[in-house]
């Protein structure tokens, strides 16, 4: 299943970074589970043979990065790598967000959905054959979690069909959607209103409170994968067929690459008058600073920046 994922911020300075801030860019190189630092490769520990990180956040003084390392779900705090507790063959940590001094982390343990609360895990109710747990927000008292809930051999071909879900303090819901194949990627909350962001029938879509919105798009193979609130304006990235994107209030623009295959967008931030997204470029790991695209330094032959956060 996907390991990634999904909420992210991006900077930029002489070859693109700023020294007033710190930006953190988390992703993957080769078997590596790494992080950029203002554009500095850094690898986090693991024990298997293969490791990914899929989210950042900070607290205080404290950073956070979650992933997995082969079949754990883990998370690294200030580098240092912990095990999430789990019970089945594989688990994996995708979102992590804090709700005062709670830590939540989202991801899946074997077949199910689950997130974990100041480390203890809860399984969330699913009806499928396997279900994932792909972002956390929160409204007032409120958390809610974006999924995916995945039923197999269910169609006239023996095809896996998939649902968006979200569950909200734990309860189960399906998101509204036409055909049956639809992905739920992330969660962000606004006020009292919350988003989704994913995928529908290979349409890049979000669900504000619930009610799904297609974004344009050129070609089949499009996906919706992280967003920002600036004022009025709402920003979401993504890809459409094999181009990175973004869409402005709606509006589609398509950013610069030279890659083919896995290219994509993959998060955005917003510092003062300057957009940075997040992404890969076939086997680069790359930024985009107000459309200007740079590639990340690498090690291996593949490389994805998957998520980031920028620190003041």
């Amino acid at each position: 299943m996907k390991k990634i994922l999904f909420a992210l911020l991006l900077i930029a300075v002489v070859c693109g970074f700023s020294h007033a801030q710190r930006v953190y860019i988390v992703g993957i190189d080769g078997n590596d589970a790494v992080y950029w630092l203002n554009g500095e490769r850094h690898v986090l520990p693991r024990s298997g043979d293969y490791a990914g990180a899929n989210a950042i956040a900070v607290s205080g003084s404290n950073i956070y990065i979650v992933g997995y390392d082969e079949q754990y779900a883990v998370y690294w705090l200030n580098g240092e790598r912990f095990v999430l507790p789990h019970s089945g063959v594989e688990a994996t940590a995708m979102a992590i967000a804090f709700s005062g001094s709670n830590i939540y982390i989202t991801g899946y343990d074997d077949s199910n959905a689950v997130y974990w609360h100041n480390g203890g895990k809860v399984i969330l109710p699913s009806e499928g054959d396997f279900a994932e747990a792909t972002g956390v927000a929160f409204i007032g008292s409120d958390v809610i979690i974006s999924g995916t809930d995945y039923f197999f051999d269910c169609c006239e071909e023996d095809d896996t069909c998939y649902d968006s879900v979200y569950w909200r303090n734990g309860k189960l819901f399906y998101l509204a959607h036409d055909n049956c194949t639809s992905n739920a990627y992330n969660a962000y909350a606004s006020g009292s209103n919350f988003y989704f962001l994913g995928d529908e029938s290979r349409d890049a879509v979000y669900w504000l409170n619930g009610n799904m919105v297609k974004l344009p798009g050129l070609s089949k193979g499009a996906s919706a994968e992280g967003m920002i609130i600036s004022g009025s304006n709402v920003y979401i990235v993504g890809s459409d067929g094999s181009n990175p994107v973004y869409w402005l209030n709606g509006t589609r623009t398509v950013l610069p690459k030279t890659g083919t295959g896995h290219v994509m967008a993959t998060a955005i931030a917003i510092h003062g008058r300057d957009i940075y997204i997040s992404g890969c470029d076939g086997n680069n790991a790359v930024y985009w600073l107000n459309g200007t695209r740079t590639v990340l330094p690498k090690t291996s032959t593949a490389a994805h920046a998957i998520n980031m956060l920028i620190i003041q």
